[in-house]
């Protein structure tokens, strides 16, 4: 479960730049190599590792870490789509 939490949290990652990047009134556009799959790659290689060590200890640790910060992500896309409509000039009613 912590992998899959690992990978999501980077695939989540490139809408939240995106979301922001338009928030701000840029333009939004980004690329994802060499983020996926690098690096969830590494973290999936750094929980493995602490897994061998102790049972559990890299899937709690690197998992809840990434949990934590894919619900910070999730959080601020909604703060993003909410500055992107109040941005949207009112349609005056013809």
């Amino acid at each position: 479960m912590a992998y899959l939490v690992i990978w999501l949290t980077w695939i989540a990652w490139v809408p939240t730049v995106l979301l922001e990047k338009r928030s701000k009134g840029e333009t939004p556009r980004t690329s994802i190599f060499p983020i996926v799959p690098l690096f969830p790659g590494l973290g999936s290689l750094a929980a493995w590792g602490l897994d061998a060590l102790k049972p559990r200890l890299g899937s709690s640790l690197v998992g809840g870490g990434h949990a934590v910060l894919l619900a910070l992500m999730l959080v601020s896309c909604a703060v993003y789509l909410v500055r992107i409509r109040r941005r949207r000039p009112q349609n005056p009613e013809n």
